[in-house]
């Protein structure tokens, strides 16, 4: 009884997750990134991930410390469930949320003012490159 409240818990903050960082469609979805493919994991994802992880952190927690879980209140164990759900969904969707911001910049700054070689690089650069080689783009278009 307690592993299927944990893991209903994990689902459900592995689905708020998905609600809240625009996830919202059900499977995964690809999109053309230039130099590689972004996928966002979607509802169903977000969600095996959540109930994975609070399962885990359960299992962990009763390994680690023989903690008799049965007699802790139901809604402190569902909410803490909901919790890690969402955390280490979210973990997961930030990541490909990175990348599409990162494409994003990319192709704003392929502009008439970018070299070709330097929008290349950027595709494969970190995200903090990125920012500081679109910034010299603006600098240098406003001259």
């Amino acid at each position: 009884m307690v592993e299927l409240c944990v893991a209903c818990a994990g689902a459900i903050g592995g689905a708020v997750n998905a609600f809240m960082t625009d996830n919202r469609h059900v499977f995964p979805v690809r999109f053309d990134g230039g130099a590689r493919t972004i996928v966002r994991p979607g509802l169903a994802v977000s969600v095996i991930v959540g109930l994975v992880s609070a399962l885990t952190a359960r299992r962990g927690l009763v390994g680690s410390c023989d903690m008799d879980l049965d007699n802790v209140p139901v809604l402190l164990l569902a909410g803490t469930s909901v919790l890690i759900g969402a955390v280490s969904a979210h973990a997961l969707t930030r990541r490909a949320d990175v990348r599409l911001l990162h494409t994003a910049v990319c192709r704003a700054a392929a502009s008439p003012v970018a070299h070709p070689d330097t929008i290349a690089a950027m595709e494969v650069a970190a995200p903090a490159a990125v920012l500081e080689a679109a910034s010299r783009l603006v600098l240098r278009h406003r001259r």
